[in-house]
């Protein structure tokens, strides 16, 4: 009989999954549980690596395409069988005594239908989101308003948050967070498990809410703490978090309080305000780079233009004010489609990408240029030097950013790891391989570790991040230290044979990772878009030149009619890996190829070593390479 099925939801962290893993089995104790991992079509390996990672046997359930938290953590209850059941987000790690905690407090009262504990995120910070009333339209102002933190005890202006409950208590409560949310199977079947409408976000409340209205109470034990990295899976600066968190709220508003048009009109209200002033900053946000890119390049074709009239032509007014102002806007527009396309804003202080892109926006220039008609041309000479202009300004501005953002980071990091000799030594020697051996690092003794003798050796060695091994403190004794808020140190994790240490330095940032996992370039979201760019360049280019190309054996052998259509659609990539290989399940997933790597004229004897490579080294140059290699 199993006492308890843990329920995560994964979705690329993987890193993070196999630290809540290892929490997880460090708190069993003498009870019988079985974890249940969904997967949301994670491109990061994720099932494998766990798989290589833990003996204890994991129940998985893999996923064609990302269901979202509600249907994914309903498709683990529906195959659970533990008597209590506890959705857990990957991004959390609990203490030793958790789950008997929650089960103890469960037995107690037969009328309890859910549990939620005390979260804070990666420095220690309580999270206000641990506990929560049911959104009202006036509780709901006050949180969207703001007006809520101005009050942050009071029971009227902070009842969104029970702020009047202090977090260190354990209450009777009406709404949990789903990052940890433990209850009686039989309870989450009776209610109807999580309402899919929600993608993310809100489903909890929702949960909550039909708790609440069985009959059965909520208890949130302060008393008990955990760690929410908060955001792993999810980049609360996005636009989409933005779109899916206040959805969730309007979706709970006409599902909970259709029978007042009025109230359901005031906080559709509010939440379009808010979901409008939220998604305004973040759109500022993004937008500024792309405004300062343009005023600079129009700027540096005007002066350009002018210098040139002057000195050249020694006419001032040589061009025609109207076409060069054409021109101009259009050249800026070019480059500036290019750069986002490009994903250059993304990865902003990457001179090497934007310098790529602005070469790629100078030949789409010249192009447009040679079929514009004579009269709206300027000289060439022009969109030469401005070409000079943009890469110049350009790589300028991004220089001038990434000092300004290495001088608002802390110091050289100076690292005190909490633990044994040998785990500390372990600790090192990752440290070490991550971020260099100039990194100061020393041991600090846990077995009479405090909070005084921390404080010592902050101000003594001049510490700025600590890291706690797992193996030899416990994880209440690490929260207790985090949560004194000491400033000027940051905290990090490394569990019991983990070989990656991590941790958040801020609250809404995705975690920072000091480890040696293999980094496959195929598994990062960026580099997969670069190559389905190419495929539909590359698919474009072949279709128009189809009749010419058939005339090749080479290109019949990979390239019919049907594979390029499918290879536009995405059914396809342009290049693939070797299927040959019995070991391909390891690699991140990649579409089938028209060309298989092993198609290529060099021989080579490990196939598997090939698509490794393929998946660890992968730039859009080196299928462009193989692709002529192979046809030509």
């Amino acid at each position: 009989m199993v006492d308890i099925s843990i329920i995560i939801v994964n979705y690329n962290v993987r890193l993070f999954l196999e630290q809540a893993i290892n929490a997880v089995l460090k708190a069993r104790g003498d009870h019988a549980i079985e974890i249940i991992v969904v997967d949301n079509n994670s491109i990061d390996n994720s099932i494998e690596y766990i798989k290589s990672k833990f003996s204890f046997p994991i129940k998985f359930i893999p996923n064609q395409e990302n269901v979202g938290f509600a249907k994914a953590n309903n498709q683990g209850i529906k195959a659970a069988s533990g008597k209590y059941i506890l959705l857990l987000n990957p991004d959390t790690v609990v203490q030793e005594d958790t789950l008997s905690r929650c089960k103890d407090k469960a037995e107690s009262d037969a009328n309890i239908g859910a549990i939620g504990v005390r979260m804070v995120d990666g420095l220690g910070a309580y999270l206000p989101e641990s506990k929560r009333a049911i959104p009202t339209p006036l509780n709901s102002f006050w949180k969207l308003s703001g007006v809520s933190k101005i009050f942050p005890r009071s029971s009227f202006f902070s009842e969104y948050n029970l702020g009047n409950i202090k977090e260190e208590s354990d209450a009777e409560v009406e709404v949990l967070c789903g990052a940890f949310m433990f209850m009686p199977h039989k309870v989450a079947i009776e209610v109807g498990m999580l309402d899919e409408d929600y993608f993310m976000y809100g489903e909890d409340i929702d949960l909550s809410f039909r708790i609440k209205k069985a009959g059965y109470k909520i208890w949130y034990l302060g008393t008990n703490s955990i760690i929410h990295y908060k955001g792993q899976s999810t980049q609360k600066s996005s636009l989409a978090y933005v779109n899916t968190f206040y959805g969730a709220m309007s979706i709970f508003a006409k599902k909970h309080y259709s029978s007042s048009s009025f109230i359901l009109l005031f906080i559709s209200v509010a939440i379009a305000l808010r979901r409008f002033s939220s998604g305004s900053k973040r759109m500022i946000g993004l937008a500024f780079p792309v405004l300062l890119d343009a005023v600079i390049f129009g700027l540096g074709f005007i002066v350009i233009k002018h210098l040139w009239a002057t000195y050249y032509f020694e006419d001032p007014h040589y061009y025609d004010q109207t076409n060069f102002t054409v021109n101009n806007i259009l050249y800026v527009g070019i480059w500036l489609i290019v750069l986002l396309v490009s994903r250059v804003y993304l990865q902003y202080d990457k001179h090497k990408v934007f310098s790529i892109a602005t070469v790629i926006g100078l030949v789409v220039i010249l192009m447009v240029y040679g079929l514009m008609p004579e009269s709206m041309r300027t000289s060439r000479a022009i969109v030469l030097i401005g070409a000079l202009w943009v890469l110049v300004s350009g790589n300028l501005i991004r220089y001038v950013y990434r000092l300004i953002k290495k001088n608002s980071r802390s110091a050289t990091k100076r690292i005190g790891i909490v633990g044994s000799e040998k785990e500390a030594n372990r600790a090192r020697s990752i440290i070490h391989s991550a971020i260099g051996h100039t990194t100061y690092v020393m041991r600090l003794d846990a077995s009479d570790f405090s909070y005084e003798y921390l404080i010592a050796q902050k101000e003594f060695s001049q510490l700025n991040e600590i890291v706690f091994c797992l193996k030899d403190i416990s994880i209440e004794k690490t929260l207790d230290i985090m949560s004194k808020k000491i400033k000027g140190l940051n905290y990090k994790l490394i569990g019991d044979k983990s070989i990656n240490i991590i941790g958040s330095n801020r609250s809404n940032l995705i975690g920072e990772v000091y480890g040696i996992d293999i980094k496959y370039r195929l598994a990062d979201e960026l580099n997969l878009y670069y190559k389905r760019i190419l495929d539909i360049i590359v698919s474009v280019f072949l279709l128009l030149f189809f009749p010419l190309l058939f005339i090749s054996g080479s290109f019949r052998n990979h390239f019919s009619l049907s594979r390029l259509v499918r290879l536009l659609l995405g059914q396809m990539t342009t290049v693939g890996y070797d299927r040959s290989d019995t070991k391909l399940l390891s690699l991140p997933e990649l579409k089938k190829g028209c060309i298989e790597i092993s198609n290529r004229k060099t021989i080579v004897s490990n196939v598997h070593e090939q698509n490794t490579s393929y998946a660890l080294y992968y730039t859009p140059w080196r299928d462009i390479v193989i692709l002529f290699d192979t046809i030509f």
